[in-house]
């Protein structure tokens, strides 16, 4: 099929009659840039997170809940600490940044300036927060409301855009999944290739495990969808029930205070549960990777990182500190960076029975051997239930602990008791 085919349409002349080839070439190139793949390895940025686990730079995130159970305080209160840069969630934000939130839905006097107010902040707190109440802009599952909202957060210099809600601001059928095709089209790839994060609020359906209301393609264009329920009148939980990125807290635990000032507080155990998981998951990752137990950071990143595996440097450190741990009596490490054993610098004639390369976790933990040389933690899948009576158990719940746990000393899970014997 060619342009002959449509009578209604202009058929363009030839290139050679209106410009040259390579002057289309080069305008070509500079409306459709390819990505420099040496200048995308070079940098080693990851993900940045301008609000852990909730808001990463440049991305999109929508969150919902079944309507009063309070989303709108809950990202207003994100909203504030965002812009000035205070904690919230339990974590604080690296630095400030300048926030567009558009509101469709709660009445200014009412509900924002009276939420504010319980948050102990007022106006000359608000410098960074530019907020949108009840705006005329056209719809944004169109090209007008595209170009509208991009020049709005243009004019402010927005890095985050909060959309309150989102069911508002379409023109098009909520279950129609061209409707939200539209909405990502005019709207939210616009505010990705200009590197502004976006997350949009929304109502679930009927039955709210089965996601936010509306057609399927509503949730195919973010890359974190968030659940708020309510567990209590003032406990609720948070939940990342679908993303892209790696995102090590998928669980929050709120509580609602209002003393000093109305916040939500996460509950620490919820999080400490998660990173204990997640740093058990990474040790059992560079074991099947075989990468050896004293290999440095850097190394253990790297590995990692080419098995699509990413956390953050404490998490990160914490991984490498455990493994070193299970064997104080290591040789000589390799080189930072490097992937080796540790026996690979020592001489030909240093290296006997008792002081072979360093294996893997693996090779020492969980294979029922025994090694007369060092002594090997019990493994919770090959010691039988040997010891684990007196060495291995849980002093408040009974179950079996991790290795590395017991081999740093530890007598009870992080989550049964954070303050107990440790």
């Amino acid at each position: 099929m060619t342009f002959a085919d449509y009578p209604d349409v202009d058929v363009p002349p030839p290139y050679d009659e209106v410009e040259d080839e390579g002057v289309i070439a080069e305008r070509t190139r500079r409306l459709f840039p390819r990505i420099d793949w040496h200048a995308l390895w070079a940098d080693e940025t990851e993900e940045e997170w301008l609000l852990e686990p909730l808001i990463s730079a440049r991305r999109l995130v929508s969150l919902y809940s079944p309507p009063k159970v309070g989303k709108s305080l809950l990202l207003l209160e994100v909203a504030v600490a965002l812009s000035r840069g205070t904690p919230c969630l339990g974590t604080r934000p690296p630095r400030r940044v300048r926030v567009l939130y558009v509101d469709f839905e709660n009445d200014p006097r009412g509900d924002v300036r009276t939420r504010l107010r319980a948050m102990g902040v007022g106006p000359d707190d608000l410098d960074h927060l530019d907020y949108l109440s009840f705006p005329s802009m056209a719809v944004l599952d169109s090209e007008r409301g595209g170009l509208e909202l991009a020049e709005a957060v243009h004019a402010y210099g927005s890095e985050v855009v909060v959309i309150d809600t989102v069911s508002r601001t379409v023109a098009g059928e909520e279950n129609s999944n061209d409707t939200w095709l539209n909405f990502y089209r005019h709207t939210g790839l616009r505010m990705k290739q200009n590197g502004v994060a976006m997350i949009r609020l929304d109502h679930s359906g009927k039955d709210a495990d089965k996601g936010a209301r509306g057609g399927s393609a509503k949730a195919g264009d973010v890359d974190a969808v968030w659940r708020l329920t309510r567990v209590t009148e003032d406990r609720f939980r948070l939940e990342c029930t679908d993303s892209r990125m790696q995102i090590d807290n998928k669980v929050l635990h709120l509580t609602r205070q209002r003393l000093p000032h109305l916040h939500h507080e996460v509950d620490g155990a919820s999080v400490l549960t998660t990173r204990e998981e997640r740093i058990e998951h990474l040790i059992a990752v560079l074991e099947v990777l075989e990468v050896p137990a004293d290999a440095s950071r850097t190394a253990v990143k790297k590995a990692l990182k080419e098995r699509g595996e990413s956390a953050r440097t404490e998490v990160l450190a914490e991984v490498v500190r455990r493994r070193k741990h299970l064997f104080p009596n290591l040789g000589n490490r390799p080189e930072d960076g490097a992937v080796g054993t540790a026996g690979d610098n020592q001489p030909a004639d240093s290296q006997n029975a008792c002081s072979p390369p360093v294996p893997t976790l693996r090779e020492q933990v969980g294979t029922g051997g025994t090694d007369t040389c060092s002594a090997v933690p019990p493994s919770i899948e090959g010691d039988s239930g040997q010891n684990r009576e007196r060495d291995g158990a849980c002093r408040v719940c009974g179950e079996a602990l991790h290795p590395a746990l017991v081999e740093g000393g530890d007598t009870v899970h992080p989550t049964c008791d954070a303050g107990g014997d440790r």
